[in-house]
């Protein structure tokens, strides 16, 4: 079955009321009044604001079936962020649909003899550039 020109054009009006509907909706305050937007508190969840919470950017060092070069942000703990190195990427395929991507925190930028992983590290931002395939 063919797309007619009436199927379209009758697609476009109902996506445009569609995003209007979602846009008016959106817009509209969701309090009745804007002061009790304003009394609400901070959210307890800043990172920045804990002392006690570290952040560094390492290189990202990947062996599998690409050669990538990068820095990755970690961050936890700052005795923990302290001993972080590197992170250590393992990429690969998984039946030419899925692309797999393991990051782990590491003590030693020598990640071909051993790799050991740094826990209470969390890896907050990745930044990557693929140089083959």
């Amino acid at each position: 079955m063919r797309p007619t020109l009436r199927g379209w054009l009758l697609a476009a009006l109902v996506l445009g009321f569609t995003a209007g509907w979602l846009g008016y909706a959106t817009q509209r305050p969701v309090f009745a009044d804007n002061q009790s937007r304003e009394t609400r508190p901070a959210p307890a969840h800043d990172l920045d604001d804990t002392p006690d919470v570290d952040k560094k950017i390492v290189p990202i060092l990947t062996f599998g079936s690409n050669l990538n070069v990068g820095a990755a942000q970690v961050s936890g703990p700052a005795d923990k962020v302290r001993d972080v190195k590197a992170v250590a990427q393992l990429e690969t395929d998984y039946k030419d649909w899925a692309r797999i991507k393991i990051l782990v925190p590491v003590h030693s930028e020598d990640v071909v003899r051993r790799i050991e992983r740094v826990p209470g590290v969390s890896i907050t931002a990745i930044a990557d550039v693929r140089l083959s395939d």
